[in-house]
C-alpha cells in the first residue's frame, strides 16, 4: 500500500498525505517512530518513503512531519536525534 497520487488526500502544496499515521509511543526515538510510520505505509525503509515524496517540491522530511499532525506533547515525547538526512537540528521543534 504505497502512496498513490490518484487515491489519497493532498496537502496544500499538492503532496500526498500519508494514509496511515500512527501515534508515537511514549519515549519512542524519533528515528524509530519515523521508520514505523514508513513501514505502516508500505515502505521498507524511511529513505524509501522520503524518495517517494521528493517529487512534490517540498523537502520530504517537511512533508512527512506536516502530514503526521503531531501535537506539541507528542513531539516532545520523541527522543533522540532526527535522521541525518532530515537536515534538522537535533532539538525539539
Amino acid at each position: 500500500m504505497q502512496l498513490d497520487e490518484r487515491s489519497h488526500e493532498r496537502t496544500q502544496a499538492g503532496a500526498p498525505v500519508l494514509p496511515i499515521r500512527p501515534r508515537p509511543e511514549t519515549n519512542e526515538s524519533r528515528h524509530g517512530y519515523l521508520v514505523r510510520v514508513a513501514n505502516s505505509n508500505g515502505y521498507g525503509a524511511l529513505l524509501s518513503l522520503c524518495s517517494a515524496l521528493k517529487p512534490y517540491g517540498e523537502q520530504a522530511a517537511d512533508v512527512i512531519l506536516n502530514s503526521l499532525n503531531l501535537n506539541k506533547g507528542e513531539m516532545e515525547n520523541l527522543d533522540g536525534p532526527w535522521p541525518w538526512y532530515f537536515h534538522y537540528e537535533n532539538t525539539l521543534l
